[in-house]
C-alpha cells in the first residue's frame, strides 16, 4: 500500500501564522505565533505551500527572476493582491525608511508599505529555510489568488474581496468542488472557534494552498515562471499552483 499523502497550506495572520493540514479525508487547523513552531506541528506534511516570498533576491539580476510580474498576468484585475517581494537585505531592515532605501539601492525600486509590513514574516520564513534545509526543502511559495484562478475551469480570478461574505462563499464553493470533505471540516471548525472566525479569510487561503499542495503532489504542480531561476542560496524563485484539468 502506498504511503498516504499529507499536505499543508500556510498563511500569515494577525498575531502569527495559520496552517491547514490535510490528507485524503482529514484536515485540521493550527495557529501559532512563530513560523518555526508551526512547521514543527505540520512536520508530517510532504509538501507545504506558503503565502509568503521564498527565495529572496540578492541583486538586480536575481530580482528580475522573481515571479511577481508574471503571476499578476494570471489574475487580471486582481494583480494588486500580489506585492513585490523585498530583496534579501531589505527584509532584514527594521524601519521602513531603511528598508525603502535598501530596496531602492539593490533593486532600483522602492518598497511599498504593504511589502514592508510583511517583512517580519518574510524574515521568519527565510531564516527557517536557511537554517533547516531538510524541512525547508518541503516549503514552496504560492499565492492564494493565483491558485483560486487556476482551480477555476475558466481560469478567471475571484474578483470579490476575500474579506466579504460573498468572497468567502465563492472561494469555499470552488474548493468544495475539489475536496468537499476537507472544506466541510474547515467550515465546522470555523463555526465553533471565535478566534479562527477573526482570521477566516486567512484560514480559507491556507485551505486553498493545502488543497493545491495535495493535488499538486498527486498530479503535478505548475510554476510561475515555467522555468524558475534559483537565488544565491539555491532556492527556487517561483510560485507554484495546480491547474484545473482540461478535457
Amino acid at each position: 500500500m502506498s504511503k498516504p499523502i499529507h499536505a499543508a497550506g500556510v498563511d500569515g495572520c494577525k498575531n502569527g501564522w495559520v496552517a491547514v493540514m490535510i490528507s485524503s479525508h482529514e484536515s485540521f487547523i493550527i495557529q501559532t505565533q512563530t513560523f518555526s513552531d508551526l512547521v514543527e506541528q505540520i512536520d508530517e506534511a510532504d509538501t507545504v505551500l506558503v503565502d509568503m516570498p521564498i527565495g529572496l533576491a540578492r541583486d538586480r539580476e536575481e530580482t528580475a527572476c522573481r515571479p511577481e510580474k508574471q503571476a499578476r498576468e494570471l489574475i487580471p484585475k486582481k494583480g494588486a493582491s500580489i506585492f513585490n517581494a523585498p530583496s534579501e537585505l531589505t527584509a532584514y531592515c527594521t524601519t521602513y525608511k531603511d528598508a525603502n532605501a535598501m530596496n531602492r539601492h539593490i533593486t532600483g525600486k522602492g518598497l511599498s508599505k504593504q511589502s514592508y509590513h510583511i517583512c517580519k514574516k518574510v524574515r521568519e520564513v527565510d531564516m527557517f529555510i536557511k537554517y533547516d534545509s531538510v524541512r525547508g526543502s518541503k516549503l514552496m511559495e504560492s499565492h492564494p489568488e493565483v491558485c483560486f484562478a487556476r482551480l477555476h475551469p475558466n481560469k478567471n480570478p475571484i474578483l470579490q474581496s476575500k474579506r466579504t461574505a460573498e468572497g468567502r462563499h465563492l472561494r469555499l464553493a470552488l474548493l468544495k468542488s475539489y475536496a468537499p470533505d476537507i472544506v466541510a471540516t474547515v467550515e465546522q471548525t470555523l463555526d465553533v472557534s471565535m478566534d479562527l472566525q477573526r482570521i477566516a479569510d486567512d484560514v480559507i487561503d491556507a485551505t486553498c494552498l493545502a488543497i493545491v499542495a495535495f493535488h499538486g503532489l498527486k498530479w503535478g504542480f505548475r510554476t510561475v515562471p515555467e522555468t524558475p531561476c534559483k537565488n544565491s542560496y539555491d532556492i527556487p524563485m517561483q510560485m507554484v499552483y495546480y491547474e484545473h484539468p482540461s478535457f
